[in-house]
């Protein structure tokens, strides 16, 4: 048996996503158990990993001597920290299998910025892991300091598409944003290097998905009052919530660009850029943490972070040269089916877990 340990996909984030294609498609016997994540109240947070915790240690004593393997999306957060070092400890002591997987950069950071003392425990924790994954080859610098840790890349998967429109059907003055809405994913950016677009003769629309959050720049009620002060300005754009299933396949189906000019701190390897390829578009990104190790100029474009005038003056050359737009389409199209589907990235992981 296999124990798989990770969030829920509420909110939806990247690692939610990917945690929820695994645990769908793993044909192994297992057993999921989802942690709690994003609650505001810490003493909430506080009972919710000590139940968590209990409800492992109950699964771990009942299943031990079925259970080769623990899987777990370690965190990089205080209360998150807290929760992984009681679970990976109990994992060891009861002679299981860890597995790790890194779905964000921050490794090294987190690590870097801990205390003498909780440095020691982090070393610790992560000395007794037997093997992590990661979506790069050069993200194994963030475990770089553990020897004896196995280091695995897996990328990140999706599920193929139902449907993809062709090239001509789609909307070359559509530019799609799907991704909670944070500051430090660039929407704020990307809406102003779209009125300097329009100001210049252009006609574009920007689609936004997405829940409002906050980060280390803004809180969420900041990023809230700001998002709706430029939707109140701004009448190109489109602001359509959070969106699923085919209703969010659409989206990328209709619109040529797909823009997340992020410099999100953690950012890694985007499952809605990803999705954004699988469909064809052509992808606005930055420069910004491991982005530009699976993203070039044959996907679309990268430019450097918070830059309003890069961001449109890509999108503007982009826009005027068919020929290039269609060539960007067919290569995402063959790129993202052969490297990013859901049934190699499950398959790759099974091969770890066993």
């Amino acid at each position: 048996m296999i124990i798989l340990i990770g969030p829920k996909n509420s909110p939806i984030t990247g690692q939610s996503l990917a945690f929820s294609v695994l645990v769908d498609s793993l044909d192994v016997d297992s057993k999921v158990i989802f942690y709690p994540v994003f609650f505001r109240s810490k003493l909430v947070l506080a009972f919710s990993t000590l139940f968590f915790l209990i409800r492992c240690l109950a699964i771990f004593l009942k299943n031990s001597s079925r259970v080769s393997t623990v899987y777990i999306t370690t965190s990089r957060t205080h209360f998150g920290f807290l929760r992984d070092f009681v679970v990976v400890y109990l994992s060891k002591a009861l002679g299981f299998k860890v597995v790790n997987h890194l779905h964000g950069s921050d490794f090294l950071e987190f690590h870097k910025n801990a205390t003498p003392r909780k440095r020691k425990y982090i070393d610790y924790l992560y000395n007794l892991i037997d093997t992590s994954i990661v979506l790069l080859p050069n993200m194994k610098e963030q475990y770089s300091m553990y020897p004896n840790m196995e280091i695995k890349v897996v990328s990140n998967g999706c599920t193929l598409p139902k449907n993809v429109y062709e090239f001509e059907e789609k909307n070359k003055l559509e530019i799609l944003y799907l991704s909670n809405i944070m500051y430090s994913k660039g929407i704020v950016h990307l809406i102003e290097a779209v009125a300097k677009l329009n100001a210049n003769g252009k006609k574009f629309k920007l689609l936004v998905a997405g829940k409002i959050l906050g980060d280390e720049y803004l809180s969420q009620q900041e990023m809230s009052d700001k998002f709706y002060h430029l939707l109140d300005n701004y009448g190109f754009i489109e602001y359509l919530g959070v969106v699923k299933g085919d209703n969010k396949e659409n989206l990328y189906n209709r619109s040529m660009f797909f823009a997340l000019p992020t410099f999100y701190k953690t950012e890694a390897q985007p499952l809605s850029i990803i999705e954004s390829m699988m469909h064809g578009n052509v992808v606005i990104s930055t420069v910004h943490k491991y982005m530009p190790d699976f993203l070039s100029e044959k996907n679309g474009a990268l430019v450097d972070v918070m830059n309003e005038d890069q961001i449109a003056s890509s999108i503007a050359s982009l826009v005027e040269d068919n020929d290039r737009l269609h060539k960007i389409y067919e290569h995402n199209l063959e790129y993202s089916n052969s490297n990013f589907s859901s049934k190699t990235y499950v398959e790759e992981i099974a091969k770890v877990l066993r």
